[in-house]
């Protein structure tokens, strides 16, 4: 999401150097606009430090912004995602099912629902089974998800079925 009232002259040069895929320069000019409260770097920052594009891989640091994201920038089932994939791979379990579900009850994300379903798939916890078969329906009947997504989800199920899970 953008905020297209004010865009700072970091913002600007920042997606240039994200178009031109050089993303040292573009982080470098995201933290200069981050600093001046420009909520438009704070998601592009997140993402940059998530998948270390530009700066070494850091999850914590992406946490931070995609939390900044949520506060000033906008809300949505994606950037809900993002934060319980971060949390669980920080190994904060319970902080990961509430943003997944947030993503799931909030705003009907149907990647959201895939996204959680394979993490517990990944767990291999018996009594997950139910839940994950509930997350797969949804998933599939969602109108918020990737027809890719909506593909996965349905060959997760289908193996799920024919499989002793």
């Amino acid at each position: 999401m953008c905020n297209d009232t004010y865009l700072t002259d970091e913002f600007i040069q920042a997606n240039y150097y994200l178009e031109n895929q050089d993303y040292q320069k573009a982080f470098y000019f995201l933290e200069k606009g981050a600093l001046r409260k420009d909520v438009n770097c704070y998601n592009n920052l997140a993402v940059l430090s998530d998948v270390g594009y530009g700066v070494r891989k850091n999850p914590i640091l992406a946490l931070k912004w995609y939390r900044k994201s949520w506060q000033y920038e906008g809300k949505s089932g994606g950037l809900c995602s993002n934060i319980a994939s971060l949390y669980a791979s920080l190994g904060n379990i319970r902080q990961a099912r509430f943003w997944w579900n947030r993503a799931i009850s909030e705003f009907n994300d149907g990647d959201a629902a895939l996204d959680y379903a394979k993490f517990l798939i990944n767990r291999k916890n018996k009594r997950s089974y139910h839940k994950i078969i509930e997350l797969l329906k949804f998933a599939i009947k969602s109108d918020y998800i990737t027809e890719i997504s909506k593909e996965e989800a349905s060959q997760l199920l289908q193996n799920l079925k024919n499989s002793s899970f």
